[in-house]
């Protein structure tokens, strides 16, 4: 995640823990929330793995939906999602470093093709529902 807020450093301020640190700050790496959050994130593509090893695409992607649906109420744009990949690619390259093989290196970017595009999809969904929400909301306001 820090290559995601080096990148994106607008994107801490959307983080519950952001708020209490400096742009960058290196104890914001310890916080519990940011913790919590790398955790949560290691789970989710641990559980995206596994889930497409086994063919359980269907509920991955409602999963997978349902939070990109969430996401838009946390302030995460299209645009950051490339971004956020780019830096996975980089930090597990960085891990795994001779392992990261061209073929390991396609694989995770057509893994994180199925988490973003579905979280996508699920964003989209949220913006098109809040949208007609807000029209039936000034549709009654003129009535």
């Amino acid at each position: 995640m820090r290559r995601i807020f080096t990148a994106l450093p607008g994107v801490q301020v959307l983080f519950s823990f952001g708020h209490k640190y400096d742009l960058g700050a290196e104890e914001m790496y310890s916080d519990p929330g940011f913790l919590r959050h790398a955790s949560n994130v290691t789970n989710l593509l641990d559980k995206s793995v596994n889930m497409l090893i086994n063919n359980s695409t269907a509920p991955l992607l409602a999963i997978l939906k349902a939070m990109g649906s969430r996401h838009v109420g946390y302030g995460l744009k299209s645009e950051h999602y490339p971004v956020i990949g780019e830096s996975l690619i980089e930090t597990l390259r960085g891990i795994v470093a001779d392992q990261f093989t061209e073929e390991v290196e396609v694989a995770w970017v057509m893994i994180f093709g199925v988490i973003s595009s579905a979280m996508l999809e699920g964003a989209k969904e949220a913006e098109a529902a809040d949208d007609s929400s807000e029209e039936s909301c000034n549709l009654k306001e003129i009535a």
